[in-house]
């Protein structure tokens, strides 16, 4: 008796990717790497139900971009900049206004001003993976299309909704992604069994941990995560070695919470140098990560962003990186420019 697979959870994720325009909006910050990767965090509503096995749609706000299953899924400990009205300090702020001489009016209480208030708050941030698998929508595909079979219509403001008949989107999906049968077919998909799982995680040092593989579809995805892995090890060994375990804005020796951050954005191999690393305390590489701490690149002073000089963070300000090499400047010169960005916006 033939069994019939079983559809999986299927989730409409709005990407900002390949927006024209950016929008004052609580998602202050994009990560996104459309055909590679999905980011957001533990303020997102559904950021618990979303799982690995899981169907993403990639959307902006007309058309649909393309389609994949979540093969991993990763979290982290970070911080969210959460945008509010000066005046009743409600975070619900609408786009911004492109021709009024106020840029923004409050939802609640409907003061006009152009410089929302910014607050940081701590969050867990999640990255689910999916290049293995991610199709490109080629033409372009009308959200409209897909509003008319999901029901309900899909909020335009949440992105991340559940999608409870992909059943009957399938059909429709299929003339703009034909290869979208064998992505949803469960049977079609290479799983590991236990023994080969335990036998490539076997390959994994005693200082990675299992907690990023909620569940593994194939030896590629594995391999690819030993290697990423492998290589973020041996960068945050020579860190810690040329800076004696201490963080280099902080001064704090406890080597568990020291981290390897890059000062140019990790892409490939080759950004795992020395002269492109920083080691950090955890909350430290997380506010470098969002632009929040910047460092000037011809003196190595450290400024942070208005919105964290408080009791904690105050005391870096204007002191000099602790740094006895030659970092990369390019790298340092552009962080600089991205930190000057936030600074203006």
């Amino acid at each position: 008796m033939t069994t019939e697979p079983e559809i999986p959870k299927a989730w409409l994720l709005l990407t900002h990717q390949s927006s024209k325009g950016r929008t004052y909006s609580d998602d202050y910050d994009y990560k996104d790497n459309l055909s590679e990767c999905y980011v957001f965090d533990s303020f997102v509503p559904n950021h618990k139900r979303i799982a690995v096995g899981d169907i993403v749609l990639l959307r902006d706000k007309e058309y649909l971009l393309g389609v994949g299953r979540i093969e991993s899924k990763q979290e982290r400990s970070s911080y969210k900049t959460r945008l509010r009205c000066p005046q009743c300090h409600k975070s619900d702020i609408p786009p911004e206004r492109k021709t009024h001489p106020f840029k923004f009016r409050c939802r609640h209480c409907e003061h006009e001003f152009n410089v929302p208030e910014q607050t940081l708050h701590p969050c867990k941030e999640f990255t689910i993976y999916y290049k293995q698998s991610f199709l490109e929508v080629k033409k372009n595909f009308s959200l409209a299309k897909i509003n008319q079979i999901i029901n309900p219509k899909p909020n335009p403001q949440h992105s991340m909704q559940r999608i409870d008949n992909l059943e009957e989107l399938i059909e429709v999906l299929q003339k703009a992604i034909p290869e979208l049968n064998e992505l949803i077919n469960l049977n079609n998909s290479p799983i590991l069994d236990h023994n080969a799982i335990n036998h490539q995680k076997s390959y994994i040092s005693s200082e990675e941990s299992d907690s990023d593989y909620n569940r593994i579809e194939s030896p590629n995805i594995i391999m690819r995560q030993i290697k990423e892995r492998r290589g973020q090890q041996k960068f945050r060994q020579s860190l810690r070695q040329i800076h004696h375990d201490q963080c280099m804005v902080t001064g704090c020796n406890i080597p568990d919470i020291l981290e390897a951050a890059h000062i140019f954005s990790y892409s490939r191999d080759h950004n795992n140098h020395i002269t492109n690393g920083l080691l950090l305390r955890a909350d430290i590489h997380t506010l470098f990560d969002l632009d929040l701490l910047g460092i000037q690149p011809h003196n190595l002073t450290i400024y942070l962003h208005p919105s964290v000089k408080n009791d904690d963070y105050a005391q870096y300000e204007g002191k000099r990186l602790a740094c006895d090499i030659q970092l990369n400047q390019q790298a340092l010169e552009s962080r600089w420019q991205s930190f000057q960005y936030r600074l203006r916006n």
